[in-house]
């Protein structure tokens, strides 16, 4: 922001175009005088003129790579996202093709800040927008990356009443490798990239749910090593432990908002990632209805611990950072909650009155959230009324025929089995590039699947008492505490607890878990 006006005065005619036909859909100004969609409609067709045959041509200027970025979010702004789709592709070609020109004469490019920034929005777009369509990236190597990560802002100090904690006792990070807390949650972004093409294979590849995830050489466990890396590489100072994110006032976290802006975004990116991709609807229902496919039962029970777990923490997260105030404008953010959300969904519906409550408390927070951002990233409305049919589309059947039908099903006392649509699902999970707004609300229902929400299942651990010393590093950094049995449970009594049982060992809403 400090070099944006000398910048843009020294920029071309179309990248100053570009930049403010994106700007006047945020804000307007007086030199206007309440002309702005005129002016906006002006700047578009001159930029687009210019910039697309420039493009087309394969003049691959930074300056044009940065206008076809400034493009694409204009029209995921206006709501045309086959447009922005189109608009990245491009983008996504031609520095591919800077790159590979500069490779094949071996020229030496000066990585400069303008350029990584341009290769990194580049990547960010694709991953948030179109991963669907994205060429897959090569293996990541432990080498530095071809691109430098752009600057971030330094760790806020240290607050003076935070007692000092132990460093974990098999870390070998070096704090001299720490690349700054956006390169953590570029990477971040990336993984979900990739796993959000894992869910669109999963929905149109039938071939690939015959695939068992727990093998070494699935895409799944792939994922899964992607984000132990990145958890492994990153540096203790951006823990929570080690922050003291949630002993911060309001002023201090808005004096260095630049950086807990981007702390949090990683922290929900981390934690949404796992939720998602241990979702109950894909491993219960979608993979488990291949026909010659055995489960692994404690593979299940692994993967909606992972559920349960993580998703709770994406919901805590946002309430704290709601809590200071301060509004969110990541789209990935409001299209993770969504998604996280339909995790929550299926919680509901669980047996203990508490956990119930819980789960459709996390909705709230998702709808507030969405409802909010759909006021700046339009295309979030859908999002948001995906998961208003949802929870219009709950129905329970139950194997006990006098269950109470209160709050959809808190009070159940036997096995439960939920009725889905999974249109609904998927439209939260790998959601359409041009959605259609209608979410059945007319003609007949879409056909449902059925889970059931009985199987057997360990809660990965009990907060209220956490064993002594055992401070473990969660993943990302903010969880903690490592997977034991619940107290008071013996070996022989297993078979006699329900999933919904189980998530009773919640504890409240306080962050409260030693990390």
């Amino acid at each position: 922001m400090d070099t944006l006006q000398s910048d843009l005065a020294k920029a071309p005619n179309f990248l100053l175009w570009s930049f403010l036909t994106l700007i006047l859909l945020f804000s307007g100004h007086e030199f206007y005088h309440d002309r702005e969609i005129e002016a906006r409609k002006f700047y578009s067709q001159s930029a687009e003129q210019a910039v697309v045959k420039m493009a087309i041509e394969g003049i691959p200027q930074v300056e044009v790579l940065q206008s076809l970025c400034l493009l694409a979010l204009r029209d995921i702004k206006e709501g045309k996202q086959a447009q922005a789709c189109m608009r990245i592709g491009m983008a996504s070609r031609l520095q591919a093709f800077r790159t590979l020109q500069h490779n094949n004469t071996n020229q030496s490019e000066t990585r400069d800040l303008t350029i990584s920034r341009c290769h990194w929005s580049i990547r960010i777009l694709e991953s948030i927008f179109t991963p669907q369509l994205s060429i897959p990236s090569p293996p990541q190597t432990q080498i530095s990356p071809e691109y430098p990560y752009p600057p971030s802002a330094p760790v806020p100090p240290s607050l003076p009443s935070a007692s000092p904690t132990q460093a974990d006792l098999f870390d070998t990070t070096d704090p001299t490798n720490d690349h700054g807390i956006v390169a953590y949650g570029i990477q971040l972004i990336i993984i979900w990239g990739e796993t959000a093409s894992y869910l669109h294979s999963i929905r149109t590849n039938p071939n690939l749910n015959e695939e068992t995830p727990w093998s070494l050489r699935s895409t799944y466990s792939k994922l899964n090593h992607r984000r132990n890396e990145h958890e492994t590489q990153l540096p203790e100072s951006h823990l929570l432990r080690n922050v003291a994110f949630t002993k911060r006032t309001r002023a201090e976290i808005f004096t260095h908002q630049e950086y807990w802006t981007s702390w949090i975004s990683m922290q929900v990116f981390c934690h949404a990632l796992v939720a998602i991709q241990n979702h109950p609807f894909i491993h219960l229902v979608i993979l488990r209805g291949n026909r010659g496919v055995s489960q692994s039962r404690l593979f299940l029970q692994q993967t909606v611990d992972h559920a349960l777990f993580h998703s709770e923490w994406v919901f805590r997260l946002v309430q704290a950072w709601e809590n200071f105030e301060l509004p969110l404008h990541d789209p990935l953010i409001a299209h993770l909650v969504a998604a996280t959300a339909s995790i929550s969904w299926i919680f509901q519906f669980a047996r203990d009155r508490g956990i119930g409550e819980k789960a459709r408390g996390h909705l709230v927070v998702a709808e507030r959230l969405l409802t909010r951002m759909s006021t700046v990233w339009p295309h979030i409305s859908h999002r948001l009324k995906t998961l208003h049919a949802l929870q219009a589309s709950a129905s329970v059947a139950t194997t006990n025929p006098s269950i109470s039908s209160e709050h959809q099903g808190a009070t159940i006392t036997r096995g439960t089995t939920i009725t889905i649509q999974p249109s609904l699902f998927w439209d939260l999970l790998d959601p359409k590039i041009c959605p259609t707004e209608t979410l059945g609300s007319s003609g007949p229902a879409a056909p449902g699947a059925r889970m059931r929400v009985t199987t057997q299942f360990m809660h990965p651990l009990s907060e209220d008492e956490p064993s002594v010393g055992q401070e473990q590093r969660g993943v990302g950094g903010v969880g903690g505490g490592g997977e034991r049995f619940m107290p008071d449970v013996h070996a022989h009594e297993l078979e006699q607890l329900s999933l919904d049982e189980l998530f009773g060992q919640l504890g409240d809403d306080e962050f409260t878990w030693v990390l």
